[in-house]
């Protein structure tokens, strides 16, 4: 894999030590492990990787030679570290700090001055686009993503966009409207009836529901694939038998 084709998939630049922390030139810190870095192996070979005949991604993540870097642009933080014979090395593995909150090496040495980036200052369109880029941009105007592939169901801002709930709420639903950045995943589905309720305070349904979560049958769960499931964000009104397809065509 050419040095130049890999500076143009993820910005890259070489780490220097700094104290008790690591920190790349561009002012990424990094707590230093005591146990081995993670490396894999990743070639052009093992263009495999790649769902062919999906066009959900930019070019330069579409070409399957950069399985390795898409895979490590969103499941680590900071710069890769990309030997002669295509090893990767990850500045730090995992969603951390600065994968959101942007590099902290000038916020150490003036705290008053260089203050770290806050999404949750963003708008709701914003704050989309932002979590997309690992979680997928939603789309332009002109883009022809089916809505109703059960594929997309893991592109959660792109689904989420589509939906009635986040065009009427004028700015008010956003990713942080359910969801926490500095916790777990709340798995449990009557946690998010709270949100729901900021603005559907009443509720309105013909049939019993008998005391189901709302997400339950507005966010279907989706089989992307066998033993792949995702949440429908494109919040609706479905039927049990087909969760991606809205039975209101407004939603």
């Amino acid at each position: 894999m050419p040095s130049s084709t890999i500076h143009r998939a993820i910005v890259q630049r070489p780490r220097t030590r700094v104290g008790s922390v690591q920190a790349s030139s561009a002012g990424t810190l990094g707590v230093r492990r005591r146990r081995a870095g993670h490396h894999v192996r990743q070639s052009a070979e093992r263009g495999n990787l790649c769902r062919a005949g999906r066009d959900l991604v930019p070019k330069i993540e579409r070409d399957c030679s950069h399985a390795g870097l898409r895979c490590f642009s969103c499941h680590s933080t900071g710069p890769l570290k990309v030997s002669a014979d295509h090893v990767l090395t990850p500045h730090e593995l995992g969603v951390r700090c600065e994968a959101c909150h942007g590099p902290a090496a000038g916020h150490i040495k003036n705290p008053v001055k260089e203050r770290p980036r806050n999404p949750g200052r963003l708008t709701a369109d914003q704050l989309n686009a932002f979590c997309g880029q690992c979680h997928r941009m939603p789309g332009i105007q002109g883009d022809t993503t089916d809505l109703k592939d059960p594929w997309n169901s893991r592109h959660q801002p792109v689904m989420l966009a589509a939906s009635y709930c986040f065009k009427s709420a004028k700015g008010r639903l956003t990713c942080l409207t359910c969801h926490s950045p500095h916790a777990p995943l709340e798995t449990k589905l009557s946690t998010y009836d709270s949100a729901c309720r900021k603005c559907h305070a009443t509720e309105r349904h013909r049939l019993a529901i008998a005391g189901k979560a709302c997400v339950a049958c507005h966010m279907p769960k989706v089989p992307a694939q066998p033993n792949l499931v995702f949440a429908n964000h494109r919040i609706a009104v479905y039927t049990p038998g087909d969760p991606m397809s809205p039975v209101i065509s407004r939603r």
